[in-house]
């Protein structure tokens, strides 16, 4: 299981960083990771916030399947794919 708080204290090492969308067809930045909330510049400009709570309803689906795939959590909300590209490189660098 993902620890939210070792999540967004890695999130913060990644600030300024231009990461892959989880699809793989977009870039963002992560502009900002706050205790609360992540921020991010996506490719049109436009900023996008994922708060706390959304990230923990990302994280209870993503230990349910283990996908990586935006289409999984499209009922959750249309921006999983930021928030799953973090999951990766969070994953690839602690045991999830």
């Amino acid at each position: 299981m993902i620890n939210i708080d070792s999540f967004m204290e890695f999130c913060k090492s990644l600030v300024g960083s231009k990461i892959k969308t989880a699809g793989g067809q977009k870039e963002f930045v992560l502009s900002s990771a706050q205790y609360n909330k992540l921020c991010y510049k996506v490719s049109t400009g436009n900023t996008r916030t994922h708060t706390r709570r959304r990230i923990e309803m990302i994280f209870d689906r993503y230990e349910e399947t283990k996908s990586l795939r935006p289409a999984d959590y499209q009922n959750i909300g249309r921006n999983a794919s930021y928030i799953l590209a973090l999951i990766s490189l969070y994953c690839s660098k602690h045991p999830c």
